[in-house]
């Protein structure tokens, strides 16, 4: 990433409070955020900006997390763009997670609640 360029996140997440403490933490970490509350709305919003990361919870209403990244993998692909590096995130960490980091689907798995330390270093900013 440019140092030079506002960096971008994609936020899926579809609790207010999960909104609010999601958001602070990415834009402490010099994000410009867009966030919104279920599967469908993060599909159309990564369909109109290139995002340089995204995270996203799994359980979200009208298409969960899973099917949220392949959509935007898929997408990125068929239209020869990077995709983001895209972090998954839930309260227990489910059994196929390894799976799909290992296929690329996600980059990270982050359990909440969220925490600076460890997002950053999903986040490819430290560790």
């Amino acid at each position: 990433m440019n140092d030079e360029r506002i960096k971008t996140a994609l936020l899926a997440e579809d609790t207010m409070i999960g909104l609010a403490i999601g958001k602070a933490m990415l834009e402490a970490l010099g994000y410009r955020v867009t966030a919104v509350e279920d599967g469908p709305s993060a599909i159309d919003a990564a369909g109109m900006a290139d995002f340089d990361c995204a995270l996203l919870d799994l359980q979200l209403p009208g298409l969960d997390g899973l099917s949220v990244a392949r959509s935007i993998r898929l997408s990125c692909q068929i239209e020869e763009r990077q995709p983001p590096r895209i972090v998954a995130m839930t309260a227990s960490r489910p059994d196929w997670i390894e799976a799909e980091l290992a296929a690329g689907t996600f980059q990270a798995f982050l359990e909440k609640p969220l925490r600076p330390g460890p997002l950053r270093i999903a986040f490819g900013l430290e560790g």
